[in-house]
């Protein structure tokens, strides 16, 4: 588990992640607790100085608006229609409403996909009717590659929250992290759906990359469904 502390006024631990095409962004290890066999359980990070800023204006702020993807369907509209309409810009052009919890989650993505060799390939807004409510399932679902070059599903849970705890509260007790994540983990009729959901979105994308991740993820999982990987 990764735990993402928002400021930062000293620094400990140093380490330069890439976030993709985007310039490095120096993350802090603030803490880290281990098991009795050295494995790290969950640590905590941080974002240096203003560069936290910067991240969200230059890097979440596009996925957040899904802009790229946005202006991809409104060129499709327009072509379909055969004309420019202002109600084309309306739809495709209108700007989602905050979300503090969406904002964490993209954030989450960006630090397990720079740290971990993982990959998130939908934005699951998409799938809103409603741009104020939220979806069902993990919050993360994506790739992550192996040590050993598997490629497997990967699933997370995020929280966000404003408490100076450490970790903070929404860690524990029934809707806490912890126990969404045991819950992942245990129910394979949950993570069955999340794999065939995720199937379902991936599976015509044009994206080579994409397509290999998904012949890989799905042949690992078919031989056991413990090939995935908990964040």
């Amino acid at each position: 588990m990764i735990y993402l502390v928002k400021n930062l006024w000293y620094n400990k631990n140093i380490l330069e992640v890439d976030i993709v095409n985007k310039d490095p962004i120096l993350l802090s290890i603030e803490y880290e607790n281990r098991d009795e066999n050295g494995k790290i359980q969950y640590e905590g990070v941080s974002f240096n100085g203003n560069d936290f800023p910067d991240f969200l204006k230059n890097v979440i702020s596009p996925v957040y608006r899904d802009t790229e993807y946005n202006s991809k369907m409104k060129q499709i509209a327009i072509e379909m229609t055969g004309f420019d309409s202002v109600n084309i810009q309306e739809i495709f052009d209108a700007v989602p409403p905050i979300s503090n919890f969406r904002i964490g989650e993209l954030i989450a993505e960006k630090v397990v996909e720079s740290r971990y060799n993982a990959k998130f390939t939908y934005n699951s807004d998409r799938d809103l009717k409603n741009k104020r409510s939220n979806n069902t399932g993990a919050d993360l679902v994506g790739f992550i590659e192996m040590d050993d070059g598997a490629i497997n599903f990967l699933f997370g849970e995020v929280k966000t929250s404003s408490q100076i705890d450490s970790p903070p509260s929404v860690m524990y007790g029934k809707d806490g992290m912890i126990d969404q994540l045991a819950e992942i983990s245990a129910k394979k009729e949950k993570t069955s759906s999340l794999v065939k959901w995720f199937f379902i979105k991936c599976y015509n994308s044009v994206d080579l990359n994409i397509q290999n991740y998904l012949r890989n993820a799905i042949k690992n999982y078919s031989i056991s469904n413990n090939n995935i990987k908990i964040r």
